[in-house]
């Protein structure tokens, strides 16, 4: 019994240490995600693609700050925590930390550290929250638990994390995520904020691969899958324009202001930002409540579906 349990431990230390020593982003590595649009998408109002794919690609190893790099290619734009957007990104790996270069400030920020444990956290220092005033500002990764999980036939660290932007004001906003060796974070390529992405943003990882583990999804359909929202007409911008969601943010409950009255066939879908249906129903009069008590406080997508069209609202849903 006492050898089996030793055989045991030994095992799962060693677990420990394998866990720690993944290659980070190896040449052809590819993540896809799941891509959406704050505004008017391109090539609106024909075929309107809220919730597209990005593509991101590791494609050499490129000297960089002193550093030999990882090269990181994105398909699309992505707002990041630091307030500007990127298609490509240059990171390193050291004892299993990960570190990403900042090309405003031509230096290297801790991204992730794969040795941290439970209640452990690290700093991803600066965060730009006013670039026309250059504030910048210390973001944090706290971990609040740790687990392993099996992909292929290898065991990874997983880590579950609460990302805190804090301020001159205080802590401005925080949102949980989880990061993955070999995966990295589970929201993006990079940790952003949801105040300042009003333009095109990730908002979860569909796949993985590369040549050591073969494919991971986590999503049931197509790694490159588009869900369009077709418009009927060439007035759609004008329709839901009718349409206003307030307070926004809010922490019980919002109300749906339909302008025309004529638009009364329409209903709402809430969706959390990994696509998971969270409330729905219809639209049955002008100026409509819905109760949001019980949602957590997270941001949140809504989704308005008529005869005159589709379209996407966003939707902050702020603690008590």
């Amino acid at each position: 019994m006492l050898k089996s349990v030793l055989i045991s431990l030994l095992c799962f230390s060693c677990q420990i240490i394998h866990a720690q020593n993944h290659e980070w982003a190896p040449v052809s590595a590819e993540w896809h995600y799941t891509h959406v649009y704050a505004g008017l998408p391109p090539n609106w109002p024909f075929v309107s693609s809220y919730y597209d794919y990005n593509k991101v690609n590791s494609v050499k190893d490129t000297l960089i700050g002193n550093k030999m790099c990882r090269h990181l290619i994105s398909e699309k734009f992505n707002c990041s925590m630091w307030g500007y957007t990127a298609t490509e990104f240059f990171m390193y790996q050291d004892s299993g930390k990960i570190y990403h270069w900042d090309a405003q400030l031509s230096s290297f920020h801790l991204l992730m550290d794969f040795n941290a444990n439970a209640g452990d956290s690290w700093a991803i220092p600066p965060w730009i929250h006013d670039s026309s005033n250059y504030v910048m500002d210390t973001s944090y990764a706290y971990v609040d638990s740790v687990s392993y999980v099996q992909i292929g036939n290898d065991t990874f660290k997983r880590q579950y994390v609460t990302y805190s932007l804090h301020t001159s004001m205080g802590i401005m906003n925080t949102y949980a995520d989880s990061i993955t060796e070999k995966l990295g974070n589970h929201r993006q390529m990079l940790p952003f904020e949801y105040a300042l992405c009003d333009v095109e943003y990730d908002i979860g990882l569909r796949c993985y691969s590369d040549s050591s583990i073969g494919l991971y999804k986590s999503v049931p359909y197509s790694c490159d899958t588009v869900i369009s929202v077709y418009s009927r007409t060439h007035v759609l911008h004008d329709k839901k324009e009718d349409f206003q969601i307030f307070p926004n943010p809010s922490c019980d409950y919002l109300t749906i202001k339909n302008g025309n009255s004529e638009l009364n066939n329409y209903s709402f879908s809430i969706y959390n930002l990994t696509g998971q249906l969270i409330k729905e129903g219809r639209i049955l009069q002008q100026n409509q409540e819905i109760d949001i008590r019980d949602l957590s406080a997270a941001v949140y997508l809504i989704h308005f579906e008529g005869d005159e069209g589709n379209f996407v609202r966003k939707l902050v849903k702020a603690e008590y």
